[in-house]
């Protein structure tokens, strides 16, 4: 079974103004170069990836444990939490829904159980201990959801794969559905979200979507009430669709985005932009090289070529430090320092 877990993690890895659909416009990417965790810290690249209290969470990096928990200054690891199975408190195919520095914890959704798990992580003496506590499960026989995002106001959203008329859902706490909503770029009716996965982050009430096969992101604010309004939306590539049955065509278009995480003051996203028709030129051909980086208002305010292509990203919160998990030619981790890029904005 741990096998099994394994194989459709590294699937999830392949597969994150109002009524306004804009083109994302970007000056000329910038060179960035990081700097290179020299360790061999890690045997593939992790589903998921937080920077939580100085230390890195990295989600499914080998096959030894769930998260791998390394330090920030050197990547030393520093303690382990989890594994991976059908027994009790184990998981099949995990993610995290929500970190919180708050009260030291984070939340995984286990798309395969349909189980949402939150976890309080305590630290004395360098040692990490760990307690579950709680569980919810997701019951709605008629919906099936895979990406799961808690949001701060208690809150939270996940993608459809069907049983819905739009390609997201508003979840209260105890994951009943709220609210359908969101937006497919297709005239015909959709009931098959599959095409319409990505990347979830959210800062306050501030929720971001981005699509993983194209290159569609969308802002919304989420009130306390429930209540769900589009702040904007940006297409940085166009899709193209063929034919009278409005058929999405690999050929021609390109990958969205693998990753997008959001501080205080921007949103940063690992963009691929790649031709599709790449998908057959081996691992690793659609994996982004670009960083690109919105404002709160759905402003483009930099775009970065980044010398690793990395697939999954984690953000300092209080800094605008970006680190990647990169796969070519090895696997590993860099960090990438914008400060000196942003702060004229």
């Amino acid at each position: 079974m741990k096998n099994v877990g394994f194989v459709i993690l590294l699937f999830l890895l392949v597969a994150c103004h109002n009524g306004r659909k804009e083109t994302g416009s970007f000056d000329e990417k910038i060179l960035l170069t990081g700097k290179v965790y020299e360790k061999d810290i890690i045997s593939m690249v992790p589903v998921h990836f937080k920077l939580i209290d100085s230390t890195f969470f990295l989600l499914g990096p080998d096959r030894q444990s769930l998260i791998k928990i390394l330090s920030e200054d050197d990547a030393s690891e520093v303690g382990s939490f989890g594994s991976f199975g059908s027994g009790p408190g184990e998981f099949i195919t995990p993610y995290f829904s929500s970190v919180s520095i708050k009260d030291s914890s984070f939340c995984l959704y286990d798309m395969s159980l349909s189980i949402l798990r939150k976890y309080k992580w305590f630290r004395q003496n360098g040692v990490f201990t760990f307690n579950n506590v709680e569980e919810v499960k997701f019951n709605d026989e008629n919906t099936v959801i895979s990406f799961l995002h808690k949001m701060d106001n208690g809150f939270s959203v996940a993608t459809i794969l069907t049983g819905q008329e739009k390609p997201l859902v508003l979840l209260d706490r105890d994951l009943k559905i709220v609210k359908n909503f969101g937006y497919v770029p297709q005239n015909k009716q959709i009931t098959d979200f599959s095409f319409y996965q990505g990347c979830f982050a959210s800062y306050g009430n501030k929720l971001v979507f981005a699509m993983n096969d194209i290159g569609y992101i969308a802002c919304y604010e989420v009130t306390s009430k429930g209540e769900v309004t589009k702040q904007w939306e940006h297409f940085v590539t166009q899709p193209i669709f063929s034919g009278d049955s409005d058929r999405f065509d690999p050929e021609l278009n390109r990958t969205g985005f693998y990753d997008v995480q959001m501080n205080n003051q921007y949103i940063f996203c690992a963009y691929s932009g790649k031709g599709m028709k790449l998908m057959n030129s081996g691992p690793g051909a659609l994996v982004p090289e670009t960083l690109l980086v919105f404002d709160h208002a759905g402003r483009a305010v930099k775009s970065f070529k980044t010398d690793k292509a990395i697939g999954r990203i984690a953000i300092s919160p209080e800094a605008n430090i970006v680190y990647g998990a990169y796969s070519r030619p090895d696997v590993g981790i860099v960090k990438y320092d914008l400060s000196d890029w942003l702060k004229e904005n």
